[in-house]
């Protein structure tokens, strides 16, 4: 690649893609000739309300279908040109999101039978349904926790690896 090429709002710069590992090269050179296939109409400024209400169906469902190919490109090609640390910093949040959720939704659950009378015998234990489902959510909650501890050393480490000055 010698020029900058724009895909859709995304701009590629040599200069980014000579940086790139040759597996991302190789990917992101399928992506801009699928790209350069689709006869992509971009709505914003090619396309007035008046021409979209002539369109038949068909022709607005196939539209749809090539803006919809191209928005996934050009999430392809950006994932592409992050630059690691920040892809891996993603997953590392989104994983502790989600296990951040699974423990509030297992707190929750447990809140919820623990205050309700119905799920209590007489000698003050819990019912066995709800003794199950309040054993399961407590092992959810211990496993979560782990696994955000985890989540947590690996984020250190990639933060020690990326920013050595913060040692």
């Amino acid at each position: 690649m010698k020029h900058n090429t724009w895909v859709r709002d995304t701009l590629i710069r040599p200069e980014d893609y000579q940086k790139l590992c040759p597996a991302k090269k190789n990917e992101l050179d399928e992506l801009l000739k699928e790209f350069s296939t689709i006869p992509y109409i971009d709505a914003r400024t090619e396309l007035g309300p008046d021409q979209t209400a002539r369109m038949s169906a068909r022709q607005k469902e196939k539209m749809l279908a090539n803006a919809a190919r191209v928005f996934t490109i050009e999430s392809k090609i950006k994932q592409l040109l992050l630059p690691e640390d920040v892809v891996l910093k993603r997953q590392v949040f989104d994983k502790k999101r989600n296990a951040k959720s699974a423990i509030s939704v297992s707190e929750n659950y447990i809140r919820h039978i623990s205050s309700m009378t119905t799920s209590f015998k007489r000698n003050g234990k819990f019912k066995k349904g709800y003794q199950n489902g309040f054993d399961c959510n407590q092992s959810i909650i211990t496993k979560n926790y782990k696994l955000l501890s985890n989540l947590n050393t690996k984020l250190l480490v990639l933060h020690q690896r990326i920013s050595p000055s913060s040692q």
